[in-house]
């Protein structure tokens, strides 16, 4: 609530035991219009939590292989959660058993808690939408300036360089130069 009356911006949390309930919880709450976006999941309660979604609520299952699903009667995580795991083994291979498990709310992936930086970025939200050249060309120049000396000290090279504007109602545009 606090994040939100600051900046205007949703925030999203997801509790639970592990990181594939807790994304779709994060997701799953964030679509309410509540104003308190966040959901815990507890201990035990996985499966029953999966189970009203439907099957592409389950990160990994795409347009492909819900259209493959569909025939079968196979439309909720919870109906998924009950398909035989030979039937599913026989369309995925080793995949089908992963997905039953899945759609139980079972998922053994470690979470890392920190992992190599593949990116440097820096951006500002303004709080009100701005037209003023002057005042986004000098917010530019500042979160440049401000990457340009976190770069070398972090001991990397660019490959490119993007600028991404995102405005009030949401529209946004990209733009990537590579460096050379």
């Amino acid at each position: 609530k606090e994040v939100n009356s600051e900046t205007q911006l949703p925030l999203s949390l997801g509790v639970a035991t592990n990181k594939l309930v807790a994304k779709v919880a994060t997701t799953q709450c964030g679509k309410k219009n509540d104003v308190d976006h966040s959901y815990q999941v507890q201990a035990g309660d996985e499966g029953s939590f999966f189970s009203p979604f439907p099957i592409r609520a389950l990160p990994g299952i795409g347009e492909k292989m819900e259209a493959s699903l569909l025939p079968f009667g196979i439309h909720t995580l919870g109906s998924l959660a009950k398909t035989p795991i030979p039937l599913l083994q026989r369309l995925y291979g080793k995949t089908g058993r992963s997905l039953s498990e899945r759609a139980q709310g079972i998922d053994y992936s470690p979470v890392i808690a920190s992992r190599e930086q593949k990116s440097y970025s820096r951006e500002e939200t303004f709080g009100e939408d701005s037209l003023a050249l002057d005042k986004i060309s000098s917010i530019l120049l500042s979160l440049a300036s401000q990457l340009g000396q976190e770069l070398p000290n972090a001991n990397v090279l660019s490959e490119k360089i993007t600028l991404k504007l995102r405005c009030g109602d949401f529209v946004t545009v990209t733009k990537t130069w590579a460096c050379s």
